[in-house]
C-alpha cells in the first residue's frame, strides 16, 4: 500500500454544495478586485516534521507554510497561494487573497474536482490536455527549516464537503552528514546514471489508480536540486531530506559546500543505483562522518583561483603557454593554460580534436627495462602515462570544456594497460582556456619524492620536467565480511561476502570432498561434514593491504522434502505447471507444490516493485468465502498473508530469510506460519526491471484446507497488484 499521512483540510469558513459552487466568508470587502479566501487545516494526530518511525513520513503544518489552492472562473483555471501564521500543531488557518469571480476547484468541464499543491509556487499550472496540475519545485531552494517536508511534494484532492486529505507526490531519501566544520553547509544533488530522473523543476501529476504522482521523466523537469541547511552547533550534524519523483532507481551526484569558507567539504556520486522508493516513503541512508573525508588539494570544478599560488613547471610549447603542478597524498593535479585558438584538428573540427598527454617517469630513469616511448611526441622511458580529451563542441573558435571523468583518454601502467580515467574540467576566455587534471597516483605506480613528467599537447610537448609530490597516503586495512555457511548436500548458497577493498576476493575450500567454492563466493555441499572457505583480497598498492578471513563451513545430509526453502530454485525446474498473469506487473509467474506437511510456493517477481509490500495468496473452494483482505484477495475461504520483504524502497530486495514476522492466516497474526526465502541473479534492471526470485512454505496443520484431491481456486497478490483466480488440485 501506498502510504502517505491524512490532512484533513476544513473549509469552515465557508459552504459547499455537491456541485462544489462555494460562497466564501469574506473576512474582508473586497479590494481591487480579490476576496479573502480561509481554510482551516487539521490533522488526525499530532505530529512533528522532524519525526519518523518505520520509515514512514509523518507531518504537521508550522508557521509560514504556504499552499497553493486551484480556482476556475469559467475555463480559466489559476492556483492561489494561502498562508499560515501557525504553526508546531496538527491543525493551522490558512490565509490567502483570491481574485474576484474565480470558484474552488476544476471546472466541470474539466472533471471538477479540487485540488490543493505543497509546498506552493507561482508556477503550478492547470493542465487543459491532462486535466491534472502541472507541479513546479524550485531546483534550487535556501531551505533552511529544521523539518523535512519544507520540500517535499504533495497533493490533496477536496471532497463534497470540503476535506482535503494530503499524499505525497514523491519519495524521500534522507542523507546525514556528521563531523561538519561549519555553521552552514550547501548540498548539491544530481540525477545521475542512464534515467536521469528528474528532480525539480516542472513536471506533470500522472494518475496511479486513485492516487497521483510526479512523472520523472516528462515535462520542463530538470536533473539537479540543492539546499541549504544549518549545521547543528552541538553535534556536528547537517541533515537534508531530499524529494525523488519515482519508482525508478535514483543514482545522486552530491556535493557538500562548505558556506562558511566557500569550499569543498565532499564531491562523491554513488558506484550502483540507490533503491527506488514508494511515495511517501522515507529512505534512511547511513550517516556520513566527514571525519575521514579525504580534502583534495584541488577541487576540479573550472574555478581557477585554487591555482594562485602553486608552482609553475619548466618548460611549454605553442600550445601548452604554461602549466603547474601540486600533489597531495592520494593525487597528482596539473593546470594547463592552452591557446585557443589551436584547440582543433587541422580540418577545422572540435568533436574531442585535441588531445593532451602526459608521461611519468617515477624512477627519473628513461634507461630503466621495460619502459617505453608513450606517443604523441613524448620520447624516453616512461612507467605510466595519462591521456585526455578535454574540450568538446563544435563551434569555430568557440571549445566547450568537458567535467568529470574523461572516458575518451586512459590512464595506463604501464603503458598499454589501462588503470583508470583521468578527471577534467576548465574554463574559457577570450584567447585562452583553462584546464585543470587530477591523476590518481595509485594508477600511475604510487610516485613520490621527485619525478619526471613531459607533456604533449598535438604532438606539441613541453619537455622533460622534474616536480615534487607531497608523501603518499598509508593504505588503509582491508577487511572482509563473511559469515559462517551451512549448506545440505547438493544444495548451493552464496557467502554474501563483502570487502572495503578495491580487490575482488578470491575463495578456497579447505576440502573440495566436503563443499565446493566457485569464484562468486557460491558454496555447494559434496558430501556430509564440515570445512572451512578461506577468503582473501590482494594487497592495492597505495591503498588497501592484503587480507584474510576464514569461515566454517557444514555439510548435512540432503533433504527429503519436495522443496527447500533455502534460497536455491533449482528445486522447482522440474515443478509444473507454471501459472502467469497479464493482470498483475509485480508476479510475472508462479508455482505451487505440496507434500503430507507443506504447501510451497514460488514466484518471479518484478525486481523494482519488491519491497515490504503485503503477499497474499488466497484459496476459494465453495463460493462461500467470507474472508477478504486489503490486498485485493475477496472472497476467500482462506487467505495466507505476510511481507517476506523488509526494504522499505524497491529494486534492492531484502528479504526476512526465514520465519515472516509479519505472517497472518485469515487475519489472524502467526509469525510461524510463513517461511520465506529469496534469490538474486544478479541482473541489472532492464526497461521493464529484472526479475527477483522469492520461495516461501506454509504447514498445512495451520491451514484447515480440504482433502488432497479437491479443486480449488487460487489467487496471488503482490503489493496490491492479484494474478486473479486460476484452478489447481491439491495434492
Amino acid at each position: 500500500m501506498k502510504k502517505y499521512l491524512p490532512l484533513m483540510v476544513l473549509c469552515g469558513l465557508i459552504s459547499f454544495s455537491c456541485n462544489k459552487a462555494v460562497e466564501p466568508e469574506v473576512s474582508q470587502a473586497p479590494e481591487n478586485g480579490f476576496y479573502t479566501f480561509v481554510l482551516n487545516a487539521q490533522m488526525d494526530q499530532d505530529l512533528t516534521r522532524t519525526e519518523y518511525a518505520d520509515d514512514e513520513i509523518t507531518f504537521s503544518w508550522s508557521a509560514e507554510d504556504e499552499i497553493s489552492v486551484l480556482f476556475h472562473n469559467g475555463e480559466n483555471h489559476k492556483f492561489f497561494t494561502l498562508k499560515t501564521s501557525e504553526g508546531g500543531s496538527a491543525s493551522a488557518k490558512f490565509t490567502g487573497q483570491v481574485e474576484k469571480g474565480y470558484e474552488l476547484g476544476a471546472s466541470e468541464a474539466e472533471g471538477g474536482a479540487s485540488w490543493a499543491l505543497f509546498p506552493a509556487s507561482d508556477q503550478h499550472s492547470w493542465n487543459a490536455e491532462t486535466h491534472l496540475p502541472d507541479f513546479y519545485e524550485a531546483p534550487e531552494t535556501d531551505y533552511t527549516q529544521s523539518h523535512f517536508s519544507a520540500n517535499l511534494p504533495m497533493y490533496a484532492n477536496g471532497d463534497a464537503e470540503g476535506n482535503f486529505t494530503f499524499k505525497y507526490l514523491t519519495s524521500c531519501y534522507k542523507f546525514t552528514f556528521t563531523d561538519v566544520n561549519a555553521s552552514k553547509v550547501k548540498l548539491l544533488v544530481h540525477s545521475s546514471g542512464s534515467g536521469g530522473w528528474y528532480l525539480s523543476g516542472k513536471s506533470p501529476v500522472k494518475a496511479d489508480g486513485s492516487s497521483f504522482y510526479l512523472q520523472c521523466y516528462e515535462g520542463e523537469g530538470t536533473r539537479d536540486i540543492s539546499f541549504i541547511e544549518a549545521v547543528d552547533a552541538t553535534d556536528k550534524k547537517a541533515v537534508f531530506y531530499v524529494p525523488f519523483r519515482g519508482w525508478e532507481p535514483f543514482t545522486p551526484e552530491i556535493t557538500l559546500i562548505n558556506l562558511d569558507t566557500d569550499s569543498e567539504l565532499l564531491h562523491v556520486t554513488a558506484k550502483t543505483a540507490l533503491s527506488a522508493a514508494a511515495f511517501g516513503r522515507l529512505v534512511v541512508l547511513p550517516a556520513k562522518s566527514l571525519a575521514d573525508v579525504f580534502v583534495p588539494a584541488i577541487g576540479i570544478n573550472g574555478d581557477m583561483s585554487d591555482w594562485e599560488d602553486k608552482p609553475v613547471g619548466n618548460g611549454s610549447n605553442s600550445y601548452i603557454l604554461e602549466w603547474k603542478y601540486t600533489s597531495d597524498e592520494n593525487n597528482v593535479y596539473f593546470m594547463y593554460k592552452v591557446d585557443k585558438s589551436l584547440i582543433k584538428f587541422s580540418s577545422g573540427s572540435y568533436n574531442w580534436g585535441s588531445y593532451i598527454f602526459v608521461g611519468f617517469d617515477n624512477d627519473n630513469d628513461n634507461s630503466t627495462p621495460g619502459e617505453v616511448n608513450i606517443g604523441s611526441g613524448i620520447t624516453g622511458g616512461y612507467e605510466a602515462m595519462a591521456s585526455m580529451y578535454p574540450w568538446r563542441g563544435e563551434v569555430e573558435g568557440s571549445p566547450e570544456c568537458f567535467k568529470g571523468e574523461e572516458r575518451q583518454g586512459s590512464i595506463q601502467c604501464p603503458f598499454g594497460t589501462e588503470t583508470g580515467k583521468v578527471t577534467v574540467a576548465g574554463m574559457v576566455d577570450d584567447a585562452y582556456s583553462y584546464i585543470e587534471v587530477c591523476v590518481p597516483r595509485n594508477l600511475i605506480g604510487n610516485p613520490s619524492g621527485d619525478i619526471t613528467v613531459n607533456h604533449s599537447m598535438n604532438w606539441n610537448v613541453t619537455g622533460n620536467a622534474v616536480i615534487s609530490l607531497v608523501g603518499p597516503a598509508e593504505p588503509k586495512p582491508a577487511t572482509i565480511n563473511a559469515e559462517d555457511v551451512a549448506v545440505k548436500v547438493g544444495k548451493t548458497v552464496n557467502i554474501g561476502a563483502t570487502t572495503n577493498s578495491t580487490a575482488a576476493i578470491e575463495y578456497v575450500s579447505g576440502d573440495t570432498n566436503i563443499a565446493t567454492v566457485s569464484g562468486d563466493g557460491s558454496v555447494t555441499g559434496v558430501a556430509v561434514g564440515s570445512t572451512t572457505i578461506t577468503l582473501s583480497v590482494a594487497e592495492v598498492p597505495g591503498a588497501y593491504y592484503a587480507a584474510t578471513k576464514t569461515i566454517n563451513v557444514t555439510v548435512s545430509e540432503a533433504s527429503s522434502a519436495i522443496v527447500d526453502i533455502d534460497g536455491d530454485m533449482s528445486d522447482w525446474d522440474n515443478i509444473t505447471p507454471t501459472y502467469t498473469s497479464s493482470r498483475t506487473s509485480r508476479i510475472r509467474e508462479w508455482k505451487y507444490a505440496s507434500d503430507a506437511e507443506y504447501l510451497y510456493f514460488y514466484f518471479v517477481l518484478r525486481k523494482n516493485r519488491a519491497y515490504d509490500a503485503p503477499l497474499s495468496i488466497g484459496f476459494d473452494w465453495d463460493d462461500s468465502g467470507s474472508y477478504t483482505d486489503n490486498n485485493n484477495i475477496k472472497n476467500c475461504e482462506l487467505i495466507i498473508k505476510g511481507r517476506p520483504f523488509t526494504n522499505a524502497s524497491a529494486a534492492q530486495p531484502v528479504c526476512v530469510k526465514g520465519f515472516d514476522p509479519k505472517g497472518e492466516i485469515n487475519g489472524t497474526a502467526d509469525a510461524s506460519a510463513i517461511y520465506a526465502w529469496d534469490y538474486d541473479d544478479g541482473s541489472s534492471l532492464g526497461s521493464d526491471s529484472s526479475n527477483h526470485y522469492l520461495e516461501i512454505r506454509v504447514p498445512r496443520s495451520k491451514l484447515n484446507l480440504p482433502a488432497a484431491g479437491t479443486t480449488v481456486n487460487i489467487s496471488a497478490s503482490f503489493d496490491y497488484y492479484e494474478t486473479g483466480f486460476q484452478t489447481i488440485t491439491l495434492q
